[in-house]
C-alpha cells in the first residue's frame, strides 16, 4: 500500500494553487495525479485540513463480541479420545 504525501508537500501544492497556478499544472509539477491534487484543494477549502486521511481497513476485533458463544461452541464439541 503507497504511503500518505506528507503535509510539507500538501502545504507546497496548496501554496503553488493560491499563487493563481491550475490545479492540472500542479500535479504536473510536483509529479502528483491530477485526482489528488483537485481533491486535495476540495478539502482544504471546505475543512482548511492539510493531514491525510487515516488510511487501512478496520482495527477492531470483530469477534470479540462473540467470544462467549465461541468458547460454548468449542466447549460443547466431543474431545477426541487419547491414544
Amino acid at each position: 500500500m503507497p504511503k500518505t504525501y506528507s503535509v510539507d508537500l500538501r502545504r507546497r501544492v496548496i501554496r503553488f494553487l493560491e499563487r493563481g497556478h491550475l490545479r492540472r499544472e500542479a500535479a504536473r509539477v510536483f509529479d502528483l495525479s491530477p485526482s489528488f491534487v483537485i481533491i486535495l484543494m476540495r478539502r482544504y477549502k471546505t475543512t482548511g485540513d492539510l493531514p491525510g486521511r487515516p488510511r487501512g481497513g478496520s482495527r477492531h476485533d470483530r469477534l470479540s463480541r462473540h467470544l462467549d458463544t465461541l468458547v460454548a461452541w468449542i466447549e460443547a464439541q466431543p474431545r477426541p479420545e487419547p491414544n
